[in-house]
């Protein structure tokens, strides 16, 4: 099973959500939409990984941008495989930049962004890396992210697997060229699990 954790102002039904989808199929998929209070999302995503783990699953978990960071939270505190595509380590910081009125990029739904709910981030920052099974991380950065500089997520995890593309964007061009290395990373985390 792979749960999609999508980014700030998106949502499970957004490019990369429908992508996964297509390629892995709709029932070994899971894409909620994750609230932008950060408690509420965390608490949405524990819950799911919780109904999950009383199925005997454990999902791979594949974060985009603030998914990302969210992500890494989740790892760290069940031990999940994770794949972080342009990931938001540093999300405490850098979603400042978003204080105000923000637009869905998926819904076009408005949403408020508040400094309180960027410096509640802080409770789920995991840059004590310790914490974490770095193998069974996959990093999958694009160079030209204008958003997030790629190598704060490779300097903090140097352990994980690392896919590195030059050029792209933030929103990542051509997603569909990192499913084949999603499926790989997949099996070989599920294969490996003791």
């Amino acid at each position: 099973m792979i749960l999609y954790v999508h980014g700030f102002a998106s949502s499970g039904g957004s490019f990369k959500g429908r992508r996964l989808k297509e390629a892995f199929g709709a029932d070994n998929v899971l894409t909620p939409t994750l609230p932008p209070v950060p408690d509420e999302a965390v608490a949405l995503l524990e819950g799911v990984v919780a109904g999950l783990k009383e199925r005997g699953e454990e999902p791979l978990l594949v974060g985009s941008s603030l998914g990302g960071f969210y992500s890494l939270y989740l790892c760290a505190g069940h031990g999940l495989p994770a794949v972080l595509v342009n990931p938001a380590v540093k999300a405490p910081e850098t979603l400042r930049r978003a204080v105000g009125v923000n637009r869905n990029f998926t819904t076009g739904e408005t949403f408020l962004w508040t400094e309180e709910h960027a410096e509640s981030l802080g409770r789920y920052d995991v840059r004590d890396v310790a914490r974490l099974d770095q193998e069974r991380i996959m990093l999958i950065v694009q160079t030209g992210d204008q958003l997030l500089d790629y190598r704060d997520a490779v300097a903090l995890l140097p352990r994980a697997a690392h896919l590195v593309i030059e050029g792209g964007t933030h929103e990542f061009e051509r997603f569909e060229d990192v499913i084949g290395p999603i499926g790989d990373f997949h099996r070989r985390v599920r294969t490996s699990s003791p």
